[in-house]
């Protein structure tokens, strides 16, 4: 019987111990999850910057290019020296433009591509977190089920105790010793 209730309760402190490596692990998730909504966000406003600033430049592009289309005109019909100047000028600034616009393309496809990477992270942490809650619902289940059995042992326990006692009472009043 006592062996019963040593297995019971060693039973009841693995469950306990089980119970705060689940509540640390959880503890650990929801500080991920955190971290990873502030990069998600992070990332989020980065990439409408960049849409922005992507935006500006193809306009001062669009801009430059019917400036360019003007200057050409301009020069085939005064053939001035000057305006060859001022078209070579624009190629440049032109060409910068062209330089920027695609390093900002670059940098949008690659925040693009993190912000996707980390939603999924997001997705797969959510998952986890899900999973470990469930097990901590089994877990207390458990606990709650060793808890009532141990108190059914204890039960038990007294009762016997009560009967054994009766029963010596009993006997020793009949003038029978026995030896239990």
């Amino acid at each position: 019987m006592d062996s019963l209730i040593n297995q019971a309760h060693s039973s009841l402190h693995l469950t306990e111990r089980e119970r705060n490596e689940s509540e640390k692990s959880k503890s650990e998730i929801l500080t991920l999850l955190d971290e990873q909504h502030s990069k998600c966000a992070q990332l989020s406003l980065q990439l409408q910057e960049s849409e922005l600033k992507y935006s500006k430049l193809l306009i001062d592009f669009k801009t430059l290019e019917i400036q360019k289309e003007e200057s050409e005109t301009a020069l085939k019909l005064k053939a001035d020296m000057g305006a060859q100047n001022e078209l070579s000028k624009l190629r440049e600034d032109l060409q910068c433009h062209l330089q920027t616009i695609g390093l900002l393309v670059a940098e949008k496809t690659e925040l693009s591509s993190i912000l996707s990477e980390t939603q999924s992270a997001l997705k797969n942490e959510s998952s986890h977190h899900i999973d470990l809650q469930n097990k901590m619902k089994e877990m207390k289940s458990y606990y709650s089920n060793l808890e009532h059995e141990l108190e059914v042992l204890k039960s038990e326990k007294i009762n016997f105790n009560s009967i054994q006692k009766n029963r010596k009472m009993y006997y020793l009043k009949c003038g029978k010793i026995i030896i239990i």
